[in-house]
């Protein structure tokens, strides 16, 4: 819904700015990776396993701040704001479009 607001801030009574979008899909991937990686019985620091020897995994770097320049359209893959899903973010064999993939919506008055 902010990103509507920021899409309509011109016109409407609620002046939206900017708003930062966090990748919760990623962040949630990386965690049953580690999860699984460690059931498996690899441990912080080990090579090949996801977690490093620091315990501390950031996807801060994945972080977009979105204002009027670059608010997603209507019915774009949510997928499209990220700068980390390779080439072509709508590969329907990619982990990232599994299931039902959401889309930018208009908000409902």
């Amino acid at each position: 819904m902010s990103w509507a607001y920021i899409r309509d801030s011109v016109q409407t009574k609620f002046p939206l700015v900017a708003s930062l979008a966090d990748p919760f899909e990623l962040q949630v991937h990386l965690a049953c990776e580690a999860l699984q990686g460690y059931m498996d019985g690899a441990r912080p620091g080990d090579p090949g396993y996801i977690v490093p020897s620091s315990r501390y995994i950031s996807t801060s770097q994945y972080q977009v701040m979105i204002d009027i320049t670059n608010v997603p359209a209507v019915g774009t893959n949510i997928h499209e704001v990220f700068n980390f899903y390779g080439e072509d973010p709508s590969d329907p064999s990619a982990w990232f479009n599994q299931g039902n993939v959401y889309t930018v919506q208009e908000y409902q008055d």
